[in-house]
């Protein structure tokens, strides 16, 4: 189990914003991405791509939008993970 406090933005919000390592092939990435749990895929950006040594230009040209416009996700996140947020102490459980 781990316990991942919500991250303060500029504007003084608070948001469900976990660190995390992300590993393809021999690459590793260490990014932090938003749990967001109305959006449908993950989304990341570009410099990301590049220290997994992917090549975003040579992938499928996809167009995403969803209910609010432009969305982050959770497929492949939400269903390895019992996650909890407890909105009232700013934090987020994953099991």
């Amino acid at each position: 189990m781990a316990n991942f406090p919500y991250k303060k933005t500029t504007n003084d919000d608070y948001f469900p914003i976990v660190n995390f390592t992300l590993y393809f092939k021999n690459n590793i990435a260490k990014t932090s991405a938003l749990l967001d749990s109305g959006a449908t895929i993950s989304v990341f950006r570009s410099d990301v791509a590049d220290q997994l040594n992917i090549q975003i230009e040579k992938g499928e040209k996809i167009y995403m939008h969803g209910v609010g416009g432009r969305i982050m996700g959770r497929d492949s996140f939400f269903d390895k993970f019992k996650i909890t947020f407890e909105e009232k102490k700013k934090l987020v459980r994953l099991e």
